[in-house]
């Protein structure tokens, strides 16, 4: 008699067999116009928006060929105020890949004192995609909500807003899975966005190379997610080493 566990593993294979196929159709225009100029790379601008305050609004950028993505993220540290609220923000500084085919995300993040931490993970966002379109950026756009994201941590979900007009699963941060560049991402109950798309552009390969990541100092994803409050033991420990390492 078969199992029902069997069954479900069953078709969790089949349903990750036809997603990473649908991924690979998806990738196909793209990497024909790609092959046009072997010699040119994507480079998508954001500008990551501060709630409290636009002067503390500032650019990220995300660059991308027909196999990955790598996303550069550089935030300085500061006080922003709106009225007689004050939020400071920490220095935070970090560079994601995104494997198109594998939907393998790697991460490096600098903290304040220079160590390098390093996490690794299979994209694991589940979006739910909507039938409710717009027009943002100069693109056709559809609303798609992360149902799944660890923002719940935080009591949010996350919305973004996607164009297929760029067939690749591109978007800042680590908001990755979706069929189309991310122009808009929301938290729910937010009016303002927290990425907005500012510019996308094709330079040639000598412009950008991507960095290969350092490997070194493993940590998990929700370490990096949290803000390193999840393991802060952890995380003072390998601070303590790499200090070590440097003298």
């Amino acid at each position: 008699m078969i199992s029902v566990s069997y069954l479900l593993k069953k078709q969790l294979k089949l349903f990750n067999n036809m997603k990473k196929l649908l991924i690979f159709l998806l990738l196909l225009p793209f990497s024909f116009v790609y092959g046009q100029g072997k010699d040119k790379i994507l480079k998508v601008t954001y500008i990551r928006g501060n709630f409290i305050s636009p002067e503390g609004d500032f650019k990220v950028y995300l660059y991308a060929d027909d196999k990955k993505s790598q996303f550069v993220y550089h935030q300085k540290k500061g006080v922003f105020s709106k009225g007689d609220f004050q939020m400071s923000l920490p220095f935070l500084k970090y560079i994601n890949d995104y494997d198109f085919l594998t939907q393998e995300v790697q991460d490096n993040r600098v903290l304040q004192d220079s160590t390098l931490l390093f996490s690794q993970w299979k994209n694991d966002l589940i979006w739910e995609i909507t039938d409710e379109e717009s027009e943002l950026e100069g693109y056709k756009v559809r609303k798609a909500i992360a149902t799944n994201t660890l923002e719940k941590y935080y009591g949010k979900k996350v919305i973004a807003w996607f164009t297929t007009d760029i067939p690749l699963p591109l978007a800042p941060a680590r908001y990755y899975g979706l069929p189309g560049l991310v122009v808009r991402l929301y938290y729910q109950k937010e009016n303002e966005p927290f990425y907005t798309l500012d510019k996308v552009e094709y330079i040639p390969k000598d412009k950008y190379h991507f960095v290969p990541l350092d490997k070194e100092n493993l940590v998990e994803k929700e370490d990096v997610i949290y803000y390193f409050h999840n393991n802060p033991k952890k995380i003072k420990e390998i601070q303590k080493a790499a200090k070590k390492k440097r003298k």
